[in-house]
């Protein structure tokens, strides 16, 4: 699912992500997260996955995608995105 460098995307397209996921997951296999540079979009997706998976906050998943990954989630937009699909799924 294509996404332009340094988006969020829209929630439609995130929450099938999610979805596409969570289905490898169930069924054992591994699911492979990446964008150009693996830091802006697949921080951001990985943090939403923490949200949804670990019932984290999104501001905690965002600090523990960046303890992992210095520079992870690049823009104000990204950190939103992973605040709102926070509130979304409380």
């Amino acid at each position: 699912m294509p996404k332009g460098d340094n988006t969020n995307g829209n929630n439609a397209k995130e929450e099938e992500r999610q979805e596409g996921g969570r289905q490898g997951n169930t069924k054992g296999e591994a699911v492979a997260v990446h964008c150009l540079l693996g830091n802006g979009r697949t921080g951001t997706m990985l943090a939403c996955y923490l949200v949804k998976t670990q019932r984290m906050s999104g501001i905690d998943a965002i600090q523990e995608i960046r303890r992992l990954r210095p520079g992870a989630i690049e823009t104000h937009e990204q950190e939103k995105a992973v605040v709102q699909f926070y509130q979304r799924t409380k």
